[in-house]
């Protein structure tokens, strides 16, 4: 497992941490943000961990993007964000 910052939220499941490291939620689909409820995702997913601590542990990795289930204050946010429909 890794900590890091969260620095930006690109969309529903994908984001940035310090160091240029690119994070994409394991077993989470979210619409892109141009598609319908796609800036939702993304919103929810801000309010969750934009400039915060997380947690991750990588499951895979697809291209320059690791796959990982992560955590912030020792809470899921892949479940949080199956919980809220994207799955």
């Amino acid at each position: 497992m890794a900590h890091a910052y969260c620095e930006h939220v690109k969309n529903g499941n994908t984001f940035r941490v310090k160091g240029d490291i690119w994070i994409k939620l394991a077993n989470v689909s979210v619409p892109e943000r141009e598609e319908l409820d796609g800036n939702r995702g993304k919103r929810i997913l801000e309010s969750r961990i934009l400039h915060k601590y997380v947690v991750y542990n990588p499951v895979a990795k697809e291209r320059k993007v690791i796959v990982a289930d992560v955590w912030v204050e020792n809470n899921s946010v892949n479940e949080y964000m199956r919980l809220q429909g994207y799955t």
